[in-house]
């Protein structure tokens, strides 16, 4: 501890050769004044004519220049580090079912769907509360991590896109901007466009328009009142076409195609105010058909079936509101039976069997309302009873 700075610890690291001196500074150290006359509220209209500050390392001496005139202050053998990051539209405004309003501000994706976020107010949000989005996007806000913050798992697996349609750029305090009114552009350091599309009382009106670095079209978005309305199309950065999907006032409407990066297609469904609607399609990237389900009102509904890359079928399972319900049978690559058990309500019910590869029975096993009940027998490939017990409520008896 440094008697002369109370408060304040400071380590000692040992190097060979050198000494390296840490030193823990207090927060209200990096508080300084910045008038607001020179506070930048909207970015440069040409971003390559954003200001410059220019250290001369030999001398300390600070200058002035603008982004464009970079390249003089290259020399021979200097390394340039491009960051090509950027902020995405990480603040959701939320609505608890039962009316209460919340914010959701992401910080890092978990999984496919899953993220790690900020929630206001999160005291009063207790694990496993859903939550809509914007007119029809459902999230389920799940218990709090080590760190006090919360895991968000969205309906929708594609969330960079509901941000896109949703979301609000994090902007410091200091910031505040007036609604957007008019033409929006943005554009590359290399002049090429980036984005185009217009504005009326601060929300997304009419055609909007992305491309990437190379010029090629990124996507298509139609708005109406901010709110997605229209076809909604996106490319790869080879000019592919990704998806295109149609919009009622912001919710998705109509058949949703998706396609591999080389222009075979990917699946296909249909949605009905927001929600999956009848026949879904997937296909292996060679054509062939991967699998064929039904929805109802978002949920599974009906008969799903999955097909091998070979042609020969993988599973049959039956479902009802969302929940299996019926016999589910798969199969290995060969044909040859794997399993097959019957549900009810989403739980095991009744006689399951299990098959190994060559044919030969597996397991023998009887549940009732998803617990195990009555026998349970097991053989090993050559047919021989390797194990037998009997169950009640789930446990050995």
């Amino acid at each position: 501890m440094n008697p002369a700075s109370p408060g304040v610890a400071w380590e000692i690291c040992t190097v060979p050769g050198q000494v390296i001196e840490f030193r823990i500074m207090k927060t209200n150290e990096l508080n300084y004044s910045l008038p607001d006359e020179l506070i930048a509220q909207e970015p440069a209209s040409s971003r390559s004519e954003s200001r410059l500050l220019v250290l001369d390392r030999s001398t300390g001496r600070l200058t002035e220049d603008v982004f464009s005139e970079i390249g003089k202050y290259f020399e021979s053998g200097d390394c340039l580090a491009l960051n090509d990051t950027r902020v995405i539209r990480a603040r959701l405004k939320a609505q608890k079912l039962t009316g209460g309003k919340l914010e959701i501000f992401l910080l890092r994706e978990l999984g496919l769907g899953e993220w790690e976020a900020l929630v206001r107010p999160s005291s009063r949000t207790k694990p496993g509360s859903k939550v809509v989005i914007g007119d029809s996007v459902n999230a389920t806000i799940l218990e709090p991590t080590q760190a006090g913050r919360r895991r968000v798992v969205f309906e929708d697996s594609d969330v960079l896109s509901i941000l896109q349609a949703n979301g609000e750029i994090p902007l410091p305090p200091y910031i505040q901007r007036k609604a957007k009114e008019g033409l929006d552009t943005e554009w590359y350091f290399n002049r090429k466009m980036k984005l185009k599309g217009h504005y009326k009382d601060g929300k997304k009106e009419g055609l909007m328009t992305s491309w990437y670095e190379n010029g090629k079209k990124d996507f298509e978005r139609h708005f109406k009142h901010g709110k997605r309305d229209g076809l909604s199309t996106s490319w790869y950065k080879n000019g592919k076409k990704w998806y295109e999907i149609t919009f009622k006032d912001g919710k998705k409407d109509g058949l949703m195609t998706e396609y591999y990066g080389d222009g075979r297609k990917w699946y296909e469904i249909n949605f009905k105010d927001g929600k999956k609607e009848g026949l879904m399609t997937e296909y292996y990237g060679d054509g062939r058909k991967w699998s064929r389900g039904n929805y109802k009102n978002g949920k599974r509904d009906g008969l799903s079936t999955s097909w091998y890359k070979n042609g020969k079928k993988w599973y049959d399972r039956h479902y009802k509101d969302g929940e299996k319900d019926g016999l589910d049978t798969e199969w290995y690559e060969n044909g040859k039976k794997w399993y097959e058990i019957s549900f009810k309500d989403g739980k095991k019910e009744g006689l399951g069997t299990e098959w190994y590869e060559n044919g030969k029975k597996r397991i023998e096993k009887h549940y009732k309302n998803g617990l195990k009940e009555g026998p349970w027998t097991e053989w090993s490939k050559e047919g021989k009873k390797t194990f037998e017990e009997n169950f009640k409520n789930g446990n050995a008896i």
